[in-house]
């Protein structure tokens, strides 16, 4: 599925490199990694990593395994690898990527996407915050729904911020409450 240049240029101007998400970033991350069971071994994707790719080059710096991913003017030769989505990843974050979607059907899509490059064993982590300026309607709750198709989803200790594991794993065995 591609983008219009308008939907493109709509996106790409929510880049994370900027904003308060250019500061909260590596807090966020450290804060992950302190509690997470991450392996510097896991291959990882930045899916939606911005122009500058800060996740990407904080993970790097610290010895990850990661690969940036981002379409029209966000994407850089030397910073993002343009044959990213030809591989399959251990961990793929999105960070400010579901809700710049230009529509339901494209988080479906992205959700497909993303689940189609995930390892057997994979997790992905996404975040959720409705930007006014995209008309988005969908509810958190909606957004939710469409990723658990595909992951088993739970919310984390940071408001707005999901896990999902890929259903049909051992650990991605949902358990039904």
């Amino acid at each position: 599925m591609f983008y219009t240049k308008y939907e493109l240029k709509k996106m790409n101007r929510t880049c994370r490199d900027k904003g308060p998400w250019a500061t909260r970033t590596p807090k966020v991350l450290q804060l992950f990694l302190r509690t997470s069971h991450l392996c510097k071994d896991f291959s990882i994707l930045d899916y939606g990593a911005g122009k500058k790719a800060i996740w990407t080059k904080f993970l790097k710096k610290r010895g990850f395994n990661v690969t940036a991913h981002d379409v029209g003017e966000n994407f850089t030769l030397g910073i993002h690898d343009p044959f990213a989505c030809d591989r399959k990843y251990d961990l793929i974050l999105m960070s400010n990527v579901v809700q710049v979607q230009p529509s339901f059907d494209r988080i479906n899509w992205l959700f497909r996407e993303i689940n189609s490059l995930l390892k057997k064993e994979g997790e992905v982590i996404f975040n959720f915050c409705p930007i006014k300026s995209m008309k988005f309607s969908q509810s958190e709750a909606e957004i939710i729904a469409a990723a658990s198709q595909y992951f088993c989803v739970s919310s984390s200790y940071i408001k707005g911020v999901w896990f999902g594991t890929k259903k049909g794993t051992h650990q991605g065995d949902c358990k039904l409450e």
